[in-house]
């Protein structure tokens, strides 16, 4: 699984599983860093990465502590398993198409979804537009080839040359203007999640003062 790190701005990688691991025991990276692998919804933390290693630093942490029995519990510690927990639940758990259709909240996007269908939708068409008029063409040119030769061949190499050449040019701005709507949609959706996970760390650290208040 190839891996790529968002530091501070700066996309790196990629980077192998073991080779992220080793980054986070060295404190290379946090595992608070955005990551991105093939297969993920999006963008989202280094500790939501199946596989990942967190150090002990990360797990146990500095801050308050509430002594038990013969134990020490470590509030930061709990904060940030929960916090794991919720940004893996939110990285992993996009939703389907029709929740994302159905979602009143507009808090899922199902323009991701639906492109993908609209492209293959448009390359069919595009084809049998560019089929019709190459056979229409190539007829039109065999049917007058007796009569008039000179402009039946200057029809047949028009048909053979340009016809392509628009096939093609109608192809890259198909797909140029898809991946536009795929990476505006992406960005929405990856601000979404990243403003939940701001949300539900700012909720755990608030709980994390009230308990050491």
């Amino acid at each position: 699984m190839d891996i790529y790190i968002n530091k501070d701005g700066q996309q790196s990688g990629p980077f192998p599983l073991d080779e992220v691991n080793r980054k986070l025991a060295t404190g290379e990276i946090q595992s608070t860093n955005l990551a991105w692998y093939q297969g993920a919804a999006g963008w989202g933390p280094v500790s939501a990465i199946p596989g990942v290693t967190l150090p002990s630093a990360a797990a146990v942490g500095a801050g308050s502590s509430v002594a038990g029995g013969g134990g020490v519990v470590s509030m930061s510690a709990m904060s940030a398993q929960f916090q794991r927990s919720e940004t893996a639940a939110l990285v992993r758990n996009p939703g389907g198409l029709f929740s994302a259709l159905f979602d009143f909240s507009f808090t899922k996007f199902a323009g991701v979804r639906l492109i993908k269908a609209i492209y293959v939708i448009q390359l069919i068409i595009i084809s049998l537009v560019m089929l019709g008029y190459f056979l229409g063409g190539l007829g039109v040119a065999l049917s007058i080839f007796r009569y008039a030769p000179l402009q039946a061949i200057l029809l047949l190499l028009g048909t053979f040359i340009v016809i392509p050449l628009l096939y093609l040019v109608a192809l890259c701005f198909t797909r140029i203007l898809m991946e536009a709507l795929i990476a505006f949609f992406k960005l929405a959706e990856d601000t979404g999640t990243l403003v939940q996970l701001a949300q539900k760390q700012a909720a755990g650290s608030a709980s994390a003062s009230v308990e050491k208040a």
